[in-house]
């Protein structure tokens, strides 16, 4: 990925916490999370410059900036000069609430 800017639209399930694993395999990057594409420098949750490995963005339950229903903008953009190799996926646990059996 050189040069290249792609922002990728999803959308929260619920307000349970959140996992974005990031996987570099060369290069080095910077992973963006916004409400809005057009305002690259102000996101919300990011892990910036960083090189070959694993890293993770961890999102808790209790963060003020995390509603339900609403879409989120993530970007990986290449730093520097170079290409980069990167994987990126989402994981959310969701609570599961058991209800007693003599519901009306």
């Amino acid at each position: 990925m050189i040069g290249v800017r792609k922002w990728v639209k999803f959308l929260l399930e619920s307000k349970d916490a959140f996992q974005i694993k990031l996987v570099v395999a060369s290069g080095t990057v910077t992973l963006e999370v916004g409400l809005n594409p057009k305002t690259t420098n102000e996101p919300i949750w990011s892990i910036k410059e960083v090189g070959p490995g694993t890293h993770y963005l961890n999102v808790t339950s209790g963060d003020p900036d995390l509603h339900f229903g609403t879409y989120y903008y993530l970007n990986v953009r290449q730093v520097g000069s170079g290409s980069s190799l990167v994987a990126v996926s989402y994981k959310q646990e969701k609570t599961v609430q058991i209800l007693p059996n003599a519901i009306t």
